[in-house]
């Protein structure tokens, strides 16, 4: 399975937590890892996890359409879409648009 960053950066580029490049583009991602969890058997051996991350999808453009190629990544790459967009927002300071997504991979 290919990495979450490998992933979003079919549609753009994308970096843990912050986007660190000097010079932002237009659209970019940054995610993070919200919550990992595993249940274990009754033998203590690890059964199956589960892993929770926070995605956010930077634009200055109409994000629309990216988002949508987003979500259908993800759902290939076996990631169960929790919430593919938690209310956008918009920074009047840097004239990007906001979009979160909650995600959830599980680990067997």
């Amino acid at each position: 399975m290919a990495a979450l960053k490998e992933i979003l950066e079919t549609i753009a580029p994308a970096e843990r937590c912050i986007y660190t490049g000097k010079v932002k583009p237009r659209k970019y991602f940054t995610f993070q890892t919200i919550l990992n969890q595993t249940a274990l058997s009754a033998d203590d051996e690890e059964k199956l996890g589960q892993s929770t991350y926070r995605v956010t999808f930077y634009s200055k453009d109409d994000y629309e359409a990216d988002l949508e190629k987003t979500i259908k990544a993800l759902k290939a790459a076996g990631y169960y879409i929790q919430s593919s967009n938690e209310g956008e927002s918009y920074e009047t300071d840097t004239g990007y648009w906001l979009v979160p997504i909650t995600i959830q991979l599980l680990k067997e």
